[in-house]
């Protein structure tokens, strides 16, 4: 649902602590971060999804979003991954898919974020 639309919806409930929890996909979360690292565009529903990708553009809905998008997403995140390997190796951490949303949240460090509140919420808890 990050990517439909809602995205500031779900952000205002988790950072005002009115949901429990929050269930989404791993391409929720990816979604959720990439907005912050580089604009989507709206563009129309009846965009023809082939044409736009052969010019290097996905649609989501209405939504467009560059690959460059995703490779800056790709860029950002690896490093974050290789230092949570790196900590598992060295302090025998288990990274739940919850903790691993939780750094990626920290990370992100934007509040426009729905992970970034979750990982505010969480380390309260």
């Amino acid at each position: 649902m990050a990517s439909a639309g809602i995205r500031d919806t779900i952000r205002f409930l988790v950072q005002h602590k009115m949901v429990d929890c929050v269930v989404t996909s791993a391409g929720g979360v990816e979604e959720d971060l990439i907005k912050c690292l580089a604009p989507t565009i709206i563009g129309k529903f009846s965009l023809d999804g082939a044409t736009l990708r052969e010019s290097g553009v996905n649609r989501i809905g209405n939504l467009l979003v560059p690959n460059e998008n995703y490779c800056q997403f790709e860029n950002w995140v690896v490093p974050i991954l290789d230092e949570l390997l790196e900590e598992q190796k060295a302090k025998n951490i288990i990274w739940s898919p919850s903790k691993v949303i939780a750094r990626l949240g920290e990370k992100i460090a934007n509040p426009e974020s729905i992970c970034y509140w979750a990982a505010k919420i969480y380390a309260m808890s």
